[in-house]
Order: structure tokens, then C-alpha cells, then sequence
């Protein structure tokens, strides 16, 4: 007889069946003996939409630091254009799937991006302030005059 069925001169095997029972109410499926082969392999847990609109909202929100707040994708806007792209990667590209290495590439863009633009904003910020304290130091020195800044007395050539 095998070890399996018997234990110490008693036979375990409805124990074993009982076992299994409770596994597969539990999992759904028989654990042991089958490899897994003949099952379908589950889809991607996210799909190209979901993978483009934080990449969409990151690099529209860097070029919004330079160009300005208008660039700047609303939640709708990028959810309809991440959708209409993934449309069409998955159109030509229909085998390529994630994984882990683009959930990490998503979750570093998600952490950099924002970081990013706001270090860009940060000195855009500091070169306008830098240049205003500049013209306000010239003006105070009279560097900069205009017409009507002349001293008395003195009439501006024409």
C-alpha cells in the first residue's frame, strides 16, 4: 500500500478526500496533482488605458510648468485620450502585456512626475523673482529712466 493512503497501518484516504473537498471550496480548484496547465491565464489586472493616463497626465502636467496651467489635463481628458491610444497600441501591439516591470515604471512615474514639475515650477518662480528684485534694483539706482523721468530743469531731446 502507499504512504498516501496509509498512515501507521490505517487508511487515510477518506481524510485525504475530505481534504480536498475543503480545498477546493476554498480555492475553487484542486491544488495538488494538476500542474495549472489547462488553465487560461488571467488577463492583465490593468488594461493600456489604465497604464497611459497617469504617463498622459504626468507629461502634459511637465510641459504645463513651461507653457503654463493650460496644458493641463483634466481627469476626462485624459481618461478619453488614454483610451483612444490604448485603442490603438492594443490594435497593433495585441501580445505585449504588463507585468510587474510596468506596474514599477508606472508607480516611479506616478512618485517622479509630480516631483518633477514641481521643481521645474519651483525655478521658473525663483528666475521671475530673481529678474523682478533686478528691475526693481535698477530702477531705485536710476538706470532705468523714461521720458517723463527726466530731472527738473532738464527737458528731454526730441
Amino acid at each position: 500500500m502507499s504512504e498516501q493512503k496509509q498512515d501507521q497501518g490505517r487508511d487515510v484516504a477518506p481524510e485525504l478526500a475530505a481534504l480536498e473537498a475543503e480545498a477546493e471550496s476554498i480555492e475553487g480548484d484542486y491544488i495538488g496533482g494538476d500542474s495549472g496547465q489547462d488553465q487560461e491565464p488571467e488577463g492583465p489586472a490593468f488594461t493600456t488605458a489604465d497604464i497611459l493616463e497617469p504617463l498622459l497626465r504626468i507629461s502634459f502636467g511637465l510641459v504645463a510648468t513651461r507653457k503654463g496651467k493650460h496644458w493641463e489635463l483634466s481627469g476626462p481628458e485624459s481618461k478619453e485620450a488614454a483610451q483612444a491610444y490604448g485603442a490603438v497600441i492594443d490594435h497593433y501591439f495585441p501580445d505585449v502585456t504588463g507585468g510587474p516591470v510596468v506596474s514599477a515604471l508606472l508607480v516611479t512615474g506616478a512618485i517622479l512626475g509630480p516631483r518633477v514639475a514641481q521643481d521645474k515650477a519651483i525655478q521658473a518662480r525663483a528666475k521671475q523673482e530673481a529678474a523682478k528684485r533686478e528691475r526693481k534694483a535698477e530702477q531705485g539706482n536710476g538706470v532705468e529712466r523714461g521720458a517723463d523721468d527726466a530731472p527738473a530743469g532738464h527737458e528731454p531731446a526730441e
